[in-house]
Parts: structure tokens; sequence; C-alpha cells
């Protein structure tokens, strides 16, 4: 994501006093790969904000989604991921 379109959401979400919202994550997939964030994800992270992967290995599989926080000096840690 674009740190300009990441910005400017975060500062309409603050200008608005009606929302209680927040940007607490970002996701993306891995066609054909796997749900492990790479040395690019590494680059572009941010590191207050948890990483949704999505794998998807082009069969009728279901994805495998994993969920990661950026923890500094060390890259990243996977987090708990439920669904409900």
């Amino acid at each position: 994501m674009a740190p300009w379109i990441l910005l400017k959401t975060q500062q309409r979400l603050r200008a608005d006093s009606r929302q209680d919202l927040a940007i607490v994550g970002i996701y993306h997939s891995h066609p054909g790969g796997s749900p492990i964030p790479s040395s690019h994800d590494l680059q572009l992270a941010w590191p207050q904000y948890s990483y949704w992967i999505i794998a998807l290995d082009g069969t009728m599989e279901p994805a495998k989604v994993k969920s990661w926080h950026l923890v500094q000096d060390h890259g990243f840690e996977e987090e708990p991921l439920t669904f409900r």
C-alpha cells in the first residue's frame, strides 16, 4: 500500500469524530505461494499493523491464511487468527 494512501485514510478516520474506526491491519495475497511473509513484504511493512497473507494455490483447495506482525529487528512473528 502506498504510504500516502495509508496516511490519507488515517487522517480521514481521525477527523471524523462520529466514527470509532482505525486501521488495524493490511491484507494481501500470495498467488501460488505460501502465507509466509516475503523479503518484499518485510521491506514494505509498517510496525503497528497486522498483516494477513492469503495464499492461493490455483486449485479448488481452500486458501491458507495467516496473520503476522512486525517485530523490531526480528522480522515477522505469527499472530493467532480466529474466524467466527
